[in-house]
């Protein structure tokens, strides 16, 4: 006894002792004992209060799931807008380098003087009456480069907003990441230990009832 009492009172003792034949009062007047009911009260209250914070961060992952998934149909409509802008973008380029090319060809022609005289006959050649598509072409061309300028500013803004949502997604990401690390790390560990060790507590209580 002298020996457990010398542990006991320096903080070394035993955590569960039955305390058949020992001095109960001088421990209790020491302050060396433990209620162990109150023991176990404090840990249920400290297991619920575990419990819940899993449960409530549960019920963030699950929200930032759903704003996560909000996120990746944004990203994903973004995508599928700028591949659409690419292709009107190569096409407008197609039809500006068509039509450039139908105008300067008309100048082309339309620069080269017109012969009088047959070189083989000498007769009067009548005067060329070809019918120009300068203006068409050009009105065409001035129409084209306007809806490529309004593309060009419209694919801007898509893809800034593209930008702003990759981000986003990968910060809600990080932070639905973070905490399912906290409640599988810290969280589930503490209310299993805690779990238990109220099994135990009890199981000890019962078996010396």
């Amino acid at each position: 006894i002298r020996s457990l009492n010398t542990e006991i009172l320096s903080g070394n003792g035993p955590d569960i002792l039955l305390l058949d034949g020992l001095p109960v009062d001088s421990y209790i007047e020491k302050g060396v004992l433990t209620d162990m009911t109150a023991l176990i009260d404090r840990m249920v209250a400290e297991l619920e209060a575990v419990e819940a914070s899993i449960t409530a961060a549960l019920a963030q992952t699950q929200q930032l799931l759903n704003t996560i998934l909000q996120e990746e149909e944004k990203v994903t409509e973004s995508e599928l807008l700028l591949s659409r802008f690419r292709h009107l973008r190569s096409q407008y380029t197609a039809d500006i380098k068509r039509l450039t090319f139908i105008v300067e060809g008309e100048q082309t022609v339309g620069a080269i003087p017109h012969a009088t005289t047959c070189p083989f006959c000498d007769g009067a050649m009548p005067a060329r009456s070809k019918k120009s598509y300068i203006e068409a072409a050009r009105a065409e061309l001035n129409r084209i480069i306007t809806q490529l300028q309004g593309l060009s500013a419209t694919e801007a803004d898509v893809e800034k907003e593209h930008s702003s949502a990759t981000e986003h997604l990968s910060q809600l990401r990080a932070q639905r990441s973070d905490i399912e690390s906290v409640i599988t790390s810290e969280l589930r560990p503490r209310a299993s230990a805690l779990s238990d060790s109220i099994k135990a507590y009890r199981a000890y209580i019962q078996a010396h009832q």
